[in-house]
């Protein structure tokens, strides 16, 4: 009996990785609000507040996808928030506040370097300005990514000056 725990610690992963990204895409989740936090196309992230009394802790979720905004043969949206809305439902039926960046990638206008950094540290900065309304609590935010994604949420805890300014140098 002791080792079909083992079994399963070892297999989660592998059947995990049985859903691919347009299973993802595919699920239902309840609606978000969409908020614009610069003035291009991309520059906007998805509120989930959870209901009763904040103020919220807040998880800031970064898509990946290679860092490009086309990526193979897949359906755009793998390589966009889409990708991780399901996350960003599941965090705030848990009690989270979420914000869903979008941003810039490679193949978008003004996508690479510098511009997608500025989008992310944009769109986090970018809570400061609807943290009252919104009932959210700045002392206790987190960045999640996947894949690229980790990378922004990464560099969005070691980035300098982070308190000040949309900064990404």
């Amino acid at each position: 009996m002791r080792h079909a725990g083992f079994l399963l610690l070892i297999l989660s992963p592998l059947l995990a990785q049985e859903r691919s990204p347009d299973d993802l895409l595919k699920l239902l989740v309840p609606a978000a609000n969409r908020i614009a936090y610069g003035t291009g196309a991309l520059q906007f992230g998805e509120l989930r507040v959870p209901a009763g009394r904040g103020p919220h802790p807040v998880v800031i979720i970064i898509h990946g996808g290679c860092w490009v905004a086309k990526l193979g043969k897949l359906d755009d949206r793998a390589v966009a928030l889409d990708l991780v809305r399901p996350i960003a439902a599941d965090l705030t039926a848990h009690g989270f506040a979420t914000w869903n960046l979008e941003y810039r990638r490679l193949g978008n206008d003004g996508g690479g370097w510098p511009g997608t950094f500025q989008d992310i540290a944009a769109g986090a900065d970018h809570l400061r300005q609807i943290a009252a309304k919104s009932q959210l609590d700045l002392s206790r935010v987190v960045a999640i990514g996947h894949s690229a994604g980790g990378h922004f949420a990464l560099w969005l805890a070691a980035r300098p000056n982070s308190r000040n300014r949309a900064n990404c140098t």
